[in-house]
């Protein structure tokens, strides 16, 4: 497939600089500075709030003795530990992820052996008496025997290690790797850190995508990778069609954004639009809960929406697992939501 226009963020280890998060950059830096930085850290909060930038910035920092700029743009030109870092081949740093295979297939989660290696990296000795770090993007996605896995390296850490457990929802974390981290909150940005950051990238029609990510920058990126406004007004006018029992619209708005989009691999389109999805329900949730079921958009109950924001995550979930039709799912979720807005 020619990608025209690949994602202007593809790895948060590119990323130059932090915007917004202050308190936090500060905490660490504290927390550094007092020689009482944890073993292990637990970043959590909505996905696409910048905590995966942090959590590699703060490896950045560690590694080259510089936890003073934290968060602070990198110097130019880029330092050979810089390189390292962005190419993935730093002896001192590994990250946990999934990952698409050489056929675009995307893993169900991240293995067991994967966290295994995490215990045995822990295991060797830093080439110059340096920190070693590895970071979890995300602890979600690791299975409870994986999870429970790194429990030795929380329990009986070495000199100079840092874990950092990355996390989109706290709850689904095991109590006991919450309560050997140290739990950091990540809130929404502004809308005006929201449009500095996008306006920084050179982005195009950063307002406007600063305005739709709800202080998640992350959510702005996704949004503009599969079609920037053409896709979000394409979306509403959908949403708006289904309010009235129309599903005739989403035929072509699943074909020209989410299975055949022409400036994203299929892949990363389908996780981006489902990941977009469960966002723009969730916000639906609050909404509702707001206006107590009178809003324009729905007649039913904050409950109800509720009930069919987990039918929608079971039924994109089973969709991975036993990689089933695309086309029918999506279609199958619009119904659903056609569902939300009958009396």
């Amino acid at each position: 497939m020619n990608i025209t226009n690949p994602p202007l963020d593809p790895h948060p280890r590119y990323a130059d600089s932090l915007v917004g998060h202050a308190p936090v950059v500060e905490h660490l830096k504290a927390a550094h500075k007092a020689g009482r930085l944890p073993h292990g850290l637990l970043f959590t909060g909505e996905k696409g709030l910048g905590k995966a930038t942090l959590a590699h910035q703060l490896a950045r920092a560690l590694l080259t003795d510089s936890m003073e700029y934290l968060g602070e743009k990198r110097p130019v030109p880029l330092t050979s530990t810089d390189h390292l870092l962005r190419a993935g081949n730093h002896p001192d740093f590994i990250v946990l992820e999934k990952a698409a295979d050489e056929k675009g297939k995307m893993p169900k989660d991240i293995s067991v052996e994967k966290a295994r290696s995490v215990v045995h990296f822990f295991s060797q000795t830093s080439l110059e008496d340096n920190w070693r770090i590895a970071v979890i993007d995300s602890v979600d996605d690791l299975p409870s025997k994986g999870a429970n896995t790194l429990l030795k390296v929380l329990e009986e850490p070495p000199h100079k290690c840092l874990l950092i457990l990355i996390s989109q929802n706290l709850e689904s974390v095991l109590p006991t790797l919450r309560s050997r981290t140290q739990i950091i909150q990540f809130s929404a940005l502004s809308e005006k850190e929201t449009e500095s950051l996008f306006e920084e990238k050179q982005m195009k029609d950063a307002p406007f995508l600063a305005s739709v990510s709800a202080g998640r920058p992350g959510l702005g990126l996704m949004i503009n990778d599969l079609g920037g406004r053409s896709f979000y007004e394409a979306f509403l006018n959908v949403m708006k069609d289904i309010s009235v029992q129309d599903l005739r619209s989403t035929h072509a708005f699943i074909e020209t954004f989410v299975l055949k989009n022409t400036e994203l691999d299929p892949e990363i389109a389908w996780f981006s639009f489902a990941d977009f999805l469960n966002h723009w329900v969730a916000h639906r949730v609050i909404l509702e809960q707001k206006n107590k079921g009178q809003s324009l958009l729905s007649k039913r109950s904050p409950d109800q929406w509720v009930e069919s924001w987990f039918s929608i995550q079971e039924t994109l979930k089973t969709t991975h697992v036993f990689s089933l039709d695309k086309k029918q799912t999506l279609l199958c979720i619009f119904h659903e939501l056609a569902g939300l807005h009958q009396r």
